[in-house]
Parts: structure tokens; C-alpha cells; sequence
């Protein structure tokens, strides 16, 4: 391509040609990852909780498919939508919890340069101090941040697993009925008596 001149048709085609490698990439792998978790879904609680074999929970599952195909057309399509808008949810819920941590960290790290700066610690200590502190907080607050947006959604997809499920899987819906107590057992705020002196 010489100087002044527009790009070649070759040159478009070859970046039309990478997006559309990188998207249908994307697009396999996505693929991917929902057959992979559908199929965990259903197959890996009849081996886990009965030691079947492979063949049987595959069978269980075309039976399954055969019994009501709609219900679990409409659990495969909405598990991705749950967790594509879960995910979403979280990010936007971790930017948020970012910037009030951000202003807060802010304020403290002010406050605190302010009173060094009287101290008459350098400038140069009191610039590395804020980067560490910086650095710091935000790799926390990260961490910490992420992994509680991430098990808030993961643990809403397996509820949700288990709630489709549940009802449809006798052995699992028997353990998760032993597994919570009775209302009657659960006790109301109204029965709580403050303790005596």
C-alpha cells in the first residue's frame, strides 16, 4: 500500500476475514461451554449420587428429553441468558463497589499524605507509599470483589439446577428435602426471647 493511497480490497478482506475468524471462534467456544454444562448438568448427578455408568445417565437424559422436550428447551436456553445477565449484573455491581472503594481508599490515602507531608517525609517516599497503597487495594479489592460476584452467580445457577431438577430426579429431590428443615422447625424472630440477667 503505497502512501496517500486507500487501502486495497484485499486489505479490508483480510481484516473482515480475522473478525470473522475471531467471532465464529468465539461463537464454537461458547457452543462449547453451554453443551458441556448442560451435559454436567444432567449427567454427572447419576454418577456422583448412584454410580451409574456413562451409558445409563445418557439414557436417563434422552428420556428425559423425550418426556418434556419444552421444559428443557426453555432450561437450556435460559441457563446462558441467566448467566450472560448474571455476569453482566456482577460486572457492573464490581465497577460500582470499585469506585466507592476507590474514593474511600482516596480520602484515607489523602488524609494519611497530609500528615506525613507535615511530618516533612519526602516526596518521593510519600509517591511510593500511594503507588504500594494503590496497588494495594485495588488487587484486594479485585479479588475479593470478583470471586463475590462470581459465587453469587454461580450459586444462583446451581439453585437453579437444582430447583429444574429437583422435581425430576427423585433421589436428588429426597436429599434436598432432608437437607432443609421443615417450617415448623425453623423458628420465627417473634420466638426469640432475650436472654436473662
Amino acid at each position: 500500500m503505497q502512501p496517500g493511497q486507500p487501502p486495497s480490497p484485499e486489505f479490508f478482506h483480510a481484516i473482515i476475514t480475522m473478525y470473522a475468524a475471531f467471532f465464529g471462534f468465539y461463537i464454537l467456544f461458547g457452543l462449547f461451554l453451554w453443551l458441556s454444562s448442560i451435559l454436567s448438568d444432567f449427567i454427572v448427578p447419576s454418577l456422583a449420587l448412584e454410580d451409574t455408568t456413562l451409558s445409563e445417565a445418557f439414557r436417563r437424559l434422552g428420556q428425559l428429553i423425550r418426556n418434556e422436550p419444552a421444559q428443557f428447551a426453555a432450561y437450556a436456553f435460559l441457563k446462558p441468558v441467566f448467566a450472560f445477565a448474571g455476569m453482566m449484573a456482577a460486572g457492573l455491581a464490581f465497577y460500582i463497589g470499585l469506585l466507592i472503594v476507590a474514593i474511600a481508599a482516596l480520602l484515607v490515602a489523602g488524609i494519611i499524605g497530609l500528615l506525613l507531608h507535615l511530618l516533612h517525609v519526602p516526596t518521593a517516599v510519600l509517591i511510593a507509599l500511594g503507588i504500594v497503597f494503590g496497588v494495594i487495594v485495588y488487587i484486594t479489592t479485585f479479588v475479593y470483589g470478583m470471586f463475590l460476584a462470581n459465587g453469587i452467580v454461580m450459586t444462583f445457577l446451581e439453585s437453579y439446577l437444582l430447583y429444574f431438577l429437583g422435581g425430576r430426579y427423585p433421589m436428588l429431590g429426597d436429599l434436598l428435602d432432608r437437607s432443609t428443615p421443615p417450617p415448623s422447625l425453623i423458628p420465627s424472630p417473634s420466638s426469640y426471647s432475650a436472654p436473662s440477667p
